[in-house]
């Protein structure tokens, strides 16, 4: 997590660790992946957090008035719509974070569990990290999921 603590603002980290905590946030995607794998060729630009959706409000705070972030865009990628209920994505000092909740009643992992590709099911916490296919992410190996085919090659969904 070290990287990403880097990235984001080094003075910042006791806070955007307390701010993960205390919103129950979830890390996911590329970077999360890659802090996994250790697989990090170049400076990590973006993080995707997923929170539930009583916490929303908690993470965006912390993220424009603490952090200093700007608020970019609130339309996340057509293959997460069935699933999220609020959604953004923020820039600060060349960096991009996207914060996603779900809808009520839904958990946060049916956010992850709808990624396009079983190399993005994948997560850390504060205090750990789960993946839901370690062989195949050992091995480079991602299957589509039924959301896929939504998401073009070599494109991103934040």
């Amino acid at each position: 997590m070290a990287n990403v603590k880097d990235g984001i603002h080094a003075a910042s980290c006791v806070r955007w660790e307390e701010a993960l905590h205390i919103s129950e946030a979830l890390i996911t995607g590329s970077a999360a992946r890659a802090m996994i794998t250790g697989d990090i060729k170049e400076e990590m630009r973006d993080l995707n957090v997923v929170v539930p959706h009583k916490n929303f409000n908690i993470l965006e705070d912390f993220l424009t008035r603490t952090m200093g972030y700007s608020w970019i865009s609130v339309s996340c990628h057509p293959s997460m719509t069935g699933v999220v209920k609020h959604f953004a994505k923020y820039v600060g000092d060349s960096h991009f974070i996207t914060v996603g909740c779900p809808k009520r009643d839904v958990h946060v992992l049916h956010l992850i569990l709808n990624a396009p590709s079983t190399a993005d099911m994948v997560y850390m916490t504060t205090g750990g990290v789960t993946q839901f296919y370690p062989q195949w992410m050992q091995q480079g190996v991602a299957i589509h999921s039924r959301t896929g085919d939504l998401v073009p090659l070599d494109t991103k969904l934040g």
